[in-house]
């Protein structure tokens, strides 16, 4: 009977604890937490969410933001339902909660940077790379922030700190790529679609991006070619080529063309939006104002995201049609729901083109003061003449498109009709230094009649690009005496002298510290000046130590802090700050060179002499030339 009993109660015991152990927290989260995965694989993000809920419930609790799987999955149901706000408010509740957890900060950077707050986004990448300076997505996503912010020369520089580090790359070539095309440098943007292409030939952003760089310096010859060599497009890419070819076409005055290449997207749906766009600006292009007006009403009737860009398209079509009236109806629209201070000025240009001046400055007395200088400058540059604000809408049109081959010949158009208006001056003058023409834009603002502070120092600065220094050093020291505590300008004064005469160029850097105690030209130059042109350590430790706790990621101010402490008898830390600027460039000859006289000299002659050799193999002029020369002959 014992034996009976115990050959019963062993089963029974272990059917119990099995249940026990099925039924444990950790095994009830485990089950769901697959269960989760499982779903939400296939896209049943609402059973996903139901199964992350009982499994942290088992465990106690359930919030969206308990673990970034979680998080995840949440943020894919807000904005499914178009509610990016509450994932934003989801994400930032997450990244409270684990502040350690970079994953979640580029999340939240990437949210905020949808959402248009590029500083909460900004803010989210500086966090997550003060842990981890060379974290690659928060690197990409910053780039795209400084593009976003229209600090195309900032983006472009974090992209080249990753070439630096990864050359191969292609989530970095890529978009370096795309910003070189963006600032017109087809040429060199061409050499890295090549490399990437000579990799994967099948690459379809790269295609495009080498299709846009032919676009954008006007050749149609071989933008058509890549064009026709595209055979194998996907189907979600033929949008895209027929976008490409509808520019092509454009470009080349054939314009009924242009609208059969988009004829298959001219449905109002937000599948269409970009071929939408392009088929208005086509429009425009022919001048058929009011069809392309209609364009844009479908786009916003067709999607919500696209009301507030449509109307704002719309105002400045119905200016340019010389109906300010209408634009006026438009823009208003949009000062309901955006109160952007970017809205301002065509909402006063709109007031001057009907003839209401009082109401422009109303409206401008009613802002507050950090808006109102700018705005009443703006009006006082505004001529009230419909045909000059209506040119000047044209170019906001173009620019706003991205259309920079028309932006720049509405504001030619626009200086040449009114050569006297300040306005069309300043506006041509930024397009032609943006296509690299810094001498003509210096000669239009010279010609003003009554230049400002501002176009002074455009004008030096312009000066200074065009190799024209000794006009740049007239104008700076006349401006140095006229307004003694304006910045920037001592810094352009001792740059003049740098090479002249040391002493004065120093003196110069010395009195924009004391307009600017963080400039860091400054405190580069005297420190280089003091720790390697006088060795003197001491001298120079002010001003170094200033640059170290500025934690700056520029790899010029890395190196200059490494070769004074290498060159001062502290070549370990030297060789770890110029380590680091490696990193980031390490084709730079300078910083080889740097790096190989402290091996060289610590011994370490085989690993020196690599870098040496690199540094002389560059076709890059760099002052050090000799030296190096001479330190590859002693060894």
């Amino acid at each position: 009977m014992k034996k009976l009993l115990f050959s019963l109660i062993v089963p029974l015991l272990a059917v119990a604890a099995y249940v026990v152990w099925q039924n444990l927290p950790a095994k009830r989260h485990a089950k769901h937490m697959i269960k989760a995965r499982l779903y939400a694989q296939e896209n049943n993000l609402t059973a996903a969410r139901l199964e992350y809920e009982k499994a942290y419930d088992a465990q106690g609790g359930y919030t969206p933001y308990a673990d970034l799987e979680v998080l995840d999955l949440t943020n894919r149901v807000n904005l499914q339902d178009k509610n990016t706000q509450e994932a934003l408010r989801n994400t930032k509740m997450f990244v409270k909660e684990h502040p350690a957890n970079k994953e979640g900060k580029i999340i939240l950077a990437q949210l905020a940077f949808q959402a248009g707050e590029t500083e909460t986004a900004f803010e989210a990448i500086n966090s997550a790379l003060e842990t981890d300076p060379w974290y690659f997505p928060a690197r990409i996503l910053l780039a795209n922030v400084r593009a976003k912010q229209g600090r195309l020369d900032l983006a472009e520089e974090q992209l080249r700190y990753l070439y630096g580090k990864y050359p191969d790359s292609v989530r970095a070539l890529l978009p370096l790529s795309e910003v070189l095309v963006q600032q017109g440098r087809v040429v060199e943007s061409r050499n890295f679609l090549g490399r990437i292409l000579s990799k994967n030939p099948k690459n379809s952003r790269a295609r495009l991006l080498m299709i846009d760089s032919y676009l954008k310096d006007r050749n149609i010859d071989s933008a058509q070619s890549a064009l026709d060599a595209w055979k194998d497009a996907d189907p979600d890419q033929l949008q895209a080529l027929q976008i490409r070819k509808a520019r092509l076409y454009s470009l080349a005055n054939r314009l009924p063309e242009a609208k059969q290449a988009l004829s298959a997207y001219r449905e109002a749906t937000a599948d269409n939006l970009q071929a939408l766009s392009e088929l208005a600006i086509v429009h425009v292009k022919g001048g058929f104002y009011d069809s392309a007006i209609e364009v844009y009403k479908s786009m916003g009737e067709a999607s919500p995201a696209a009301r507030m860009s449509s109307a704002n398209m719309i105002y400045y079509l119905h200016m340019k049609n010389l109906n300010p009236a209408r634009a006026l109806e438009a823009l208003k629209t949009m000062q309901i729901t955006d109160k952007r201070p970017t809205l301002m000025p065509p909402l006063i240009a709109a007031y001057l083109a009907i003839g209401q001046d009082n109401k422009a400055t109303d409206f401008i007395n009613e802002q507050p003061d950090s808006l109102r200088k700018s705005l009443n400058e703006f009006m006082a540059q505004m001529l009230p003449d419909k045909e000059f604000i209506g040119q000047w809408a044209l170019f906001n049109y173009y620019s706003v498109n991205h259309q920079d081959f028309w932006a720049f010949q509405a504001a030619q158009d626009l200086h040449k009709r009114w050569p006297r208006s300040e306005l069309a001056a300043t506006l041509y003058v930024a397009e032609l230094s943006g296509v690299g023409n810094a001498a003509e834009a210096a000669k239009v603002l010279a010609a003003l009649e009554k230049p400002t502070l501002t176009h002074k120092v455009a004008l030096l600065q312009l000066l200074t690009r065009s190799g024209q220094s000794d006009k740049a050093m007239a104008l700076a020291e006349k401006l140095s005496r006229e307004y003694p505590k304006l910045q920037g300008i001592n810094t352009t004064l001792a740059e003049y002298w740098v090479k002249k005469d040391k002493t004065k160029a120093s003196q110069y850097y010395l009195r924009e510290l004391a307009l600017n105690p963080g400039n860091t030209v400054a405190l580069n130059n005297l420190a280089w000046e003091y720790g390697i042109g006088q060795a003197n350590l001491e001298k120079a430790a002010p001003y170094l130590d200033k640059l170290k706790a500025a934690r700056n990621q520029d790899p010029r101010i890395m190196d200059t802090i490494g070769w004074i402490l290498a060159m001062n008898g502290k070549a370990e830390e030297g060789e770890k700050q110029i380590r680091s600027a490696l990193d980031m460039v390490p084709d730079y000859p300078a910083f080889q060179y740097h790096m190989a006289y402290i091996l060289i000299k610590g011994g370490k002659n085989e690993e020196g002499r690599k870098y040496l050799e690199s540094a002389l193999a560059s076709k890059a002029p760099f002052e050090e030339r000799k030296d190096a020369e001479k330190l590859l002959a002693q060894k």
